[in-house]
């Protein structure tokens, strides 16, 4: 009893956590071929093309706007070599890159707070993204489900921001994180400009503004500082992997024709589009009709993150974990200003790095309170996170297809995919999955 009461918010985190897995394992593996979209089967006939080809670009196949390096689909290549079921390799790879994603965030805030703080921010990390399903939201799908599109960039992101850190704030993280960063960014770059307006951006935003405070103080060897230097290999790895790809030249067919200066009359525009897509990725879009269980979730992340901005600017926190918010929250603002200066078809996925600013809060605000306030906010996050499962988890209860919201050209894609998942990726190979009042999630 004494051990239960000592643990009890270890305890309490450590049962989100396994409740967001077990979900996206269950829809993973028992899912996979009920649910995919175009882009997911996609996603799994090139994995297969990659093993059978022994190559990140199989002959015959025309990418989109990115190429596959450090992605799902790459370990989903290799797990097909093991086990030769597409859905299976996957699902597995899906997993994998869940974990990887976990570690990595681990890694990089470890540092800066203490184990308890650190399950509190990888529960709100797994259960933050808000969305009115977890199969058919591709908000839910970028890290967890199905394919994890942008699992890939934000272990990326996590790794170089807790290289950074660590070097900002003397923890001496040797060669090896560094090489490891190098070689990640590298590999994003040679993705997309995605992975350079989502992290070096802001990384040359935050040094450039503490190099110009230098300036200004007078110092001396500020092109020598350990945190100039790595921002530089950063900076540099992801700009070869640009040029690389290039020069590569794989087929691709982008859906975008280029990036282009806006024109100032677009530019208002453009900022409305902007906002608009922070509103969604944050989930304040859900309070606009009235009082949701999104809108709920939404409000309560959101004051999180404004509070913990707040105990930043008072010097209530580590500096560690401050430093890391900034960075984040600067991420977030470099692609909002991205595509108000150039012609980027902004989408809210984009501004995935808020999902990790709310965690961050998190473990900033947790570890800030003490006594009953700790408590108290170790229920209110909980709680709101069992609140975020429930409402996803309930629309497919009650009606795995949702029928009722969904136009009704959206119900006869589902219902075409549904009908030919078998024949484009041998969706047969698991068992249906039967939702409603029969299955017990």
């Amino acid at each position: 009893m004494s051990f239960i009461r000592k643990h009890l918010h270890a305890l309490l985190w450590g049962g989100v956590i396994l409740a967001f897995f077990a979900v996206y394992c269950i829809i993973n593996f028992r899912g996979f071929a009920l649910f995919c979209t175009p882009d997911m089967y996609s996603d799994t006939l090139v994995s297969k093309l990659m093993w059978e080809h022994k190559s990140l670009f199989p002959e015959g196949w025309v990418f989109g706007n990115q190429f596959y390096v450090f992605v799902t689909p790459v370990a989903a290549a290799l797990f097909y070599g093991l086990c030769g079921s597409v859905n299976l390799a996957m699902a597995l790879a899906t997993t994998l890159m869940t974990v990887l994603t976990v570690v990595s965030f681990w890694w990089m805030l470890r540092p800066f707070a203490t184990r308890e703080q650190l399950l509190a921010g990888t529960a709100v990390l797994l259960g933050c993204v808000i969305g009115t399903d977890l199969f058919a939201d591709i908000e839910v799908q970028i890290f967890y489900v199905m394919a994890s599109f942008y699992a890939g960039y934000q272990i990326t992101l996590f790794v170089v921001f807790g290289d950074y850190l660590r070097t900002l704030h003397g923890r001496k993280p040797g060669a090896a994180a560094l090489v490891i960063a190098a070689v990640l960014s590298f590999c994003t770059g040679m993705h997309s400009l995605r992975q350079t307006a989502v992290m070096i951006l802001p990384l040359l935003v935050f040094e450039g503004c503490r190099f110009l405070s230098g300036l200004l103080r007078r110092e001396r060897g500020l092109w020598r500082r350990p945190t100039t230097m790595r921002v530089a290999v950063y900076t540099l790895a992801n700009v070869l992997g640009l040029v690389f790809i290039r020069i590569l030249d794989p087929a691709a067919i982008p859906m975008y024709d280029g990036v282009a200066f806006n024109p100032i009359s677009q530019m208002p525009v453009s900022m409305e589009t902007g906002l608009r897509a922070l509103r969604s990725v944050t989930g304040l879009k859900y309070l606009m009709g009235g009082v949701t269980q999104q809108g709920i979730v939404a409000a309560v992340l959101v004051l999180t993150v404004l509070v913990a901005l707040m105990l930043s600017l008072r010097g209530k926190v580590h500096e560690g974990a401050r430093s890391l918010l900034v960075l984040l929250c600067c991420s977030v603002l470099c692609i909002i200003g991205s595509s108000v200066l150039v012609t980027i078809f902004m989408r809210s996925i984009y501004l995935f790095p808020w999902y990790a600013a709310a965690a961050v809060a998190a473990v900033m605000v947790y570890g800030y309170c003490s006594g009953w306030k700790r408590h108290l906010t170790a229920v209110v996050l909980a709680g709101t996170l069992i609140l975020n499962l429930a409402a996803a988890i309930f629309p497919l209860h009650r009606d795995p297809w949702n029928r009722i919201n969904l136009p009704a050209g959206r119900w006869r894609s589902i219902s075409w995919r549904r009908a030919t998942a078998s024949s484009m990726v041998n969706g047969s190979e698991f068992p249906p999955l039967r939702f409603g009042r029969t299955v017990r999630w």
